[in-house]
């Protein structure tokens, strides 16, 4: 434990978490995961202290740069190709584990089941994470392209540019259940489809009925049916401005990251689809265990396998941290804060830099949270500060002014809503959680990445 001090750590995200799928993250995302898209290494270092991730940076570096070496159409076109099938056949894994009847399951066919989805979903870790190093390396690839094609464009010109062609190449769940409802589709069916949208990753429970029914009611139609009609216009404005560009090149380009922009939200969607889908599966091995969900999966799935095989009393785990160091990854328990310690440097800054996802200038009114539970704090006319967001943020977007995180790339949820709903946003500040408090007057120059505590 004595080598993770040092100032080189730093928050890389903050996630509903658990220790069942951390430390499945941590275990599947060593150097023979990583091999699989052709890179020499894996994550060397990392920290799950609870909900907030921890990597070094000069690790992050080091990646992000062999990534931006091996960067072009051919490579992006492969990395999604390989990420997305990985992807079908969770959802592939999961979809047939749904049909089993595991009521009366004993335990060898609950544990092959389990296993069966494990295997199927240790295939996906290394995507996720090293869309971490693609989107920072495509940020600075895509823009040198651009630089290339138009050499007499200025940094803000090539942002407005982004700005304007950046989009999904497809449409993601939460915009195919609005259009569901706006076409009168019956509830139930609605339910059935999208229950799911409550969950990320493996934590949360699906909508029950009556939780779908009084979402559905506190929709606003009318601003739905404008929200639709203005991201069918920005669409058609951002394909318009595709065949236009006139460098075959740079248009293949630009159409492989309108994809990826999808596929950052989507592989989270089919994670957390999956896990949906075994909903049954996962009850039962609660229920043979004698434990709720929450308590559960505060257990590795090592854990849990000899758990189904010879029950005993569990107990909640609040307080813990999985550590990943030199392809050993190890489960503490206890000690949060003197980790916390170790590797958290004070900050004295009064402004950040980042990179802007969408322009403007405003001074508002700072709200923090670190996660999604924390949604319902967000107040109308208030400026986001987060470390990134994820579809269970969407319904606060109407009400922001203004949004700053500490990751992000432009293919991040963050800058795709921004550009969305057209909220001037800087991502990327890295420290903005740490510096700013809920309630702080905070300034923000959107086009030149600039966050200043008033």
């Amino acid at each position: 434990m004595n080598s993770i001090e040092g100032n080189d750590w730093y928050k890389h995200g903050v996630y509903r978490n658990n220790i069942l799928q951390a430390y499945d993250v941590a275990f599947f995302i060593g150097k023979k995961d990583f091999a699989k898209e052709n890179l020499p290494f894996g994550v060397k270092n990392l920290l799950f202290i609870g909900d907030e991730c921890y990597i070094r940076q000069s690790d992050f570096d080091e990646m992000m740069a062999i990534i931006l070496k091996k960067m072009s159409f051919p490579y992006l076109k492969e990395y999604f190709d390989g990420h997305q099938k990985d992807n079908e056949n969770l959802l592939t894994a999961a979809g047939e584990l749904a049909k089993q009847d595991y009521s009366n399951a004993g335990p060898q066919e609950l544990i092959a089941a389990l296993q069966r989805y494990r295997k199927a979903a240790s295939e996906v870790h290394h995507w996720l994470w090293s869309m971490e190093y693609v989107n920072a390396a495509l940020d600075t690839y895509i823009r040198q392209a651009i630089s290339s094609a138009y050499p007499s464009w200025d940094s803000m010109k090539i942002d407005s540019f982004i700005y304007s062609i950046a989009d999904a190449s497809k449409p993601l769940a939460f915009q195919e259940e609005i259009a569901d409802i706006l076409a009168d589709k019956d509830i139930k069916e609605l339910y059935k489809k999208y229950a799911w949208l409550s969950i990320n990753f493996s934590e949360g429970m699906p909508f029950s009925f009556e939780e779908y029914q009084k979402r559905v009611a506190q929709m606003d139609k009318s601003k739905l049916k404008q929200d639709i009609k203005l991201k069918k216009q920005h669409v058609h404005e951002a394909e318009k401005l595709l065949q236009g560009v006139q460098d075959a090149n740079l248009r293949d380009l630009l159409t492989i990251v309108q994809d990826l922009m999808w596929l950052k939200t989507y592989r989270i969607d089919a994670y957390s689809q999956s896990w949906y889908l075994i909903r049954n599966l996962w009850k039962r091995a609660c229920r043979v265990i004698g434990a709720d969900d929450t308590t559960l999966k505060e257990y590795t799935f090592d854990e849990i396998i000899e758990l189904i095989e010879h029950p005993i009393p569990v107990q909640r785990r609040p307080d813990w941290t999985i550590v990943r160091q030199s392809d050993t990854v190890s489960l503490v328990l206890g000690q949060q804060s003197q980790i916390k310690k170790r590797i958290i440097r004070s900050l004295s800054l009064t402004a950040l830099q980042g990179v802007g996802a969408y322009p403007g200038k405003i001074v508002g009114t700072a709200r923090v949270i670190l996660n999604d539970r924390e949604i319902d704090t967000v107040k109308k006319g208030e400026i986001l500060v987060c470390n990134l967001t994820n579809p269970n943020y969407n319904p606060v977007f109407d009400k922001l002014i203004g949004m700053v995180t500490d990751e992000g790339g432009i293919l991040c949820h963050s800058a795709i809503m921004a550009r969305e709903f057209k909220i001037p946003t800087v991502i990327g500040t890295k420290y903005a959680t740490q510096m700013i408090k809920t309630g702080d007057k905070i300034e923000m120059d959107a086009e030149k990445g600039i966050v200043r505590l008033l």
